[in-house]
């Protein structure tokens, strides 16, 4: 009796860079938020979730990030204590943050002294107010110890006494502030320019954005009474790298002559008609069924249209045709 192997062509959005932790997580095209999509700052986003350093802004179901509400001192104190998993202390800095569900997260960023508060005696924290990118500078300077620099970067922070961390955060690369040659150093923090700036300081991975395009039957396109053709158009944002992961496979013992064709069946694939090459996996025999994979990796494509055409051959003859239409915007 003979079947088809549910195979899948998977699109993945691969961006690698230096991590902690090593790998980077595999998210639906996405992402982890709904309220972020098309955010310059949401592959950010999604990568402070991966590290587990933001859960979102509506428990329980975090489905939402809040990217465009200002970050409040309590919360920066929570993301920083989180990133570089600072110690506990059972130490009460501040007399204004009681009762604070960050308050625990306050007094552990006043121990390792990335703050001092935010005022003179050094008994408040402030915790509702928002961050300013200039404070932003200074806690992430103080947090990851970076180097003070010589260079002039902005021409809106002189005077400010937090010049000096926000050239230094400059220098790292961790900003390159609002706007030509300025920093806008009392603007407040948004939620989504704290993920990049601690996104950059880390570093963290950028998670693999992926989908899954369904070659093989049950099939969610259009197909001909008797679903030997099929088709379908998917509309993406531009991914990195394309996954394709599709094979045969063989239900049972073989009927005489069925192992010889079953060795020699194939599945093939081209994009706009060009042939892609496969890898063909070995025959892989389990409960009953044999199997064998075809896999391929695809790099980066421009925004337009692209035809991927799936066949699969069995006795010399084409007996399925599933043709994928993606449609790729920049």
């Amino acid at each position: 009796m003979m079947g088809r192997l549910l195979g899948t062509v998977a699109l993945i959005s691969a961006l690698f860079v230096p991590a902690l932790p090593a790998a980077a997580e595999h998210l639906p095209p996405n992402g982890f938020f709904t309220d972020d999509d098309g955010s310059v700052h949401e592959r950010n986003i999604d990568a402070l979730r991966a590290a587990r350093i933001t859960f979102g802004c509506n428990p329980p179901t975090n489905t939402w990030f809040c990217p465009n509400a200002s970050v409040t001192r309590a919360q920066m104190a929570t993301f920083l204590v989180r990133a570089l998993n600072l110690p506990v202390t059972s130490a009460d800095y501040f007399k204004d943050d009681e009762g604070n569900i960050h308050e625990v997260a306050i007094n552990a960023l006043r121990r390792a002294n990335i703050t001092s508060g935010c005022n003179s005696t050094g008994d408040r924290f402030c915790p509702d107010e928002p961050v300013t990118r200039e404070q932003m500078a200074a806690f992430l300077v103080r947090a990851f110890h970076l180097p003070p620099s010589t260079t002039d970067y902005f021409t809106d922070d002189a005077g400010s006494i937090f010049e000096p961390t926000i050239n230094a955060l400059a220098q790292a690369g961790i900003t390159v502030g609002c706007e030509a040659q300025a920093f806008c150093p009392s603007q407040a923090v948004s939620r989504a320019e704290m993920a990049t700036f601690l996104t950059r300081a880390i570093p963290l991975p950028i998670p693999l954005l992926h989908d899954t395009l369904l070659f093989a039957l049950p099939f969610s396109g259009v197909c001909d009474p008797l679903q030997v053709s099929c088709q379908k158009t998917i509309d993406y944002r531009r991914l990195d790298e394309y996954l394709i992961n599709e094979g045969w496979f063989y239900s049972g013992s073989f009927a005489p002559g069925d192992q010889l064709l079953f060795e020699e069946s194939s599945f093939t694939v081209t994009m706009n008609n060009a042939p892609v090459a496969l890898n063909v996996g070995p025959n892989v025999t389990s409960g009953g069924t044999t199997r064998r994979s075809y896999t391929a990796t695809i790099g980066a494509l421009d925004p337009g249209t692209y035809v991927f055409k799936g066949q699969w051959t069995w006795d010399g003859q084409v007996l399925y045709t599933t043709t994928l239409t993606v449609r790729i915007s920049s």
